[in-house]
């Protein structure tokens, strides 16, 4: 069986790991499944040896600079495969770009999903949604991994001492990139209303910290953050790019987690705080607030700081009664990357 990633290179040091882990987890499980993947694999010849197209994310073969021509050329490539008999999958990880610039990028969602014999979808949220919207395709939730392929937990006395933390505090971790100032907005809303309480907030990326950035703008990025913990008592910004030797030390130091979002359908962060044994708060919206609900995780109302406060203290509560502990059994016999795999792996077989 040969599958194709609609993905430029899923084992970039800059690219999401949801893409390479699950295929490696599925070539764990199984050796008679062969992946490909790249732009240009899906533009020449080669693309017809495939059984299956994987799409994750629709606008990874457009740009901001991308015309009308661009689009046809995408929709004709998909059209002819389909014709050719090969199946599509597209897994839902949003309903639209989170930002965009140029208007193939959004429609280029809609194409994929009109198009797709299968959606894979991460909750039931947007699979029910979905079914109304694109009832020609099939809908199936297969759920968000753990990355536990990637990272093992840390204990909290090791964390304290990597991360230079006073262990007297507790810690609110905000992880993952800020997309606005409205999530830096309910971050110092946080920090402001709970600091006095002993607890601060980890927030390693509330300013640009990725791997692409270059020397100036990474040294302008370290410049804000030690600016702001200077100017706000309670916030720890790192200022650096979270690594992967380090990330399960900002876990290991908190206590519990917080989706800083207002919109949102999916996050990883989700599944890996469950994983590290951590209560999570998140936005009471998507795939994120139905998963958070039925594992009786506190959700807050967006734009609401008084509910978002009260969410925070709920979650405080709950980490002292163990919630934590039953997420993470959770994680570890539901959504570890072998047991999502392999739903993954049933589905490919199912379709060829």
């Amino acid at each position: 069986m040969k599958v194709f990633q609609l993905f430029d290179d899923p084992y970039s040091r800059t690219a999401n790991p949801y893409v390479a882990t699950l295929m490696d987890g599925v070539k764990a499980l199984s050796k008679d499944v062969v992946f490909g993947y790249g732009k240009s694999v899906f533009l020449s010849d080669d693309i017809f040896d495939y059984d299956l197209i994987h799409v994750h994310w629709p606008d990874a073969f457009l740009n901001a600079s991308s015309t009308d021509d661009d689009f046809q050329v995408f929709r004709t490539r998909l059209e002819t495969l389909k014709n050719k008999g090969k199946k599509i999958v597209a897994t839902c990880h949003n309903l639209e770009p989170h930002y965009y610039t140029n208007v193939y990028e959004k429609q280029s969602h809609d194409l994929v999903y009109r198009m797709a014999d299968v959606i894979i979808h991460l909750g039931q949220w947007s699979c029910l949604l979905f079914k109304e919207k694109y009832p020609d395709a099939k809908h199936i939730v297969i759920p968000h991994h753990t990355y536990d392929s990637l990272y093992s937990p840390v204990s909290r006395d090791r964390s304290m001492q990597v991360l230079k933390l006073n262990p007297e505090r507790k810690y609110i971790l905000c992880f993952g990139a800020f997309r606005s100032d409205e999530e830096r907005l309910i971050v110092d809303s946080i920090t402001a209303k709970f600091h006095a309480q002993g607890v601060d907030v980890l927030a390693p990326h509330y300013y640009s910290m990725r791997k692409s950035l270059d020397l100036y703008n990474l040294g302008k990025a370290w410049l804000l953050c030690r600016m702001k913990e200077r100017m706000t008592k309670g916030i720890h910004v790192y200022g650096w790019h979270v690594s992967d030797k380090m990330l399960p030390f900002f876990y290991g130091a908190s206590d519990i987690c917080l989706i800083q979002r207002n919109q949102i359908l999916n996050s990883g962060n989700l599944p890996m705080g469950f994983y590290m044994g951590k209560v999570v708060v998140g936005p009471n919206v998507g795939n994120v607030g139905q998963i958070l609900k039925e594992h009786h995780n506190p959700v807050f109302s967006p734009n609401s700081l008084d509910s978002l406060f009260d969410a925070v203290n709920h979650a405080l509560t709950l980490e002292k009664q163990g919630l934590g502990g039953e997420n993470e059994i959770y994680a570890k016999e539901q959504l570890s990357t072998r047991v999502i795999s392999g739903q993954l792996l049933d589905l490919y077989r199912e379709l060829v």
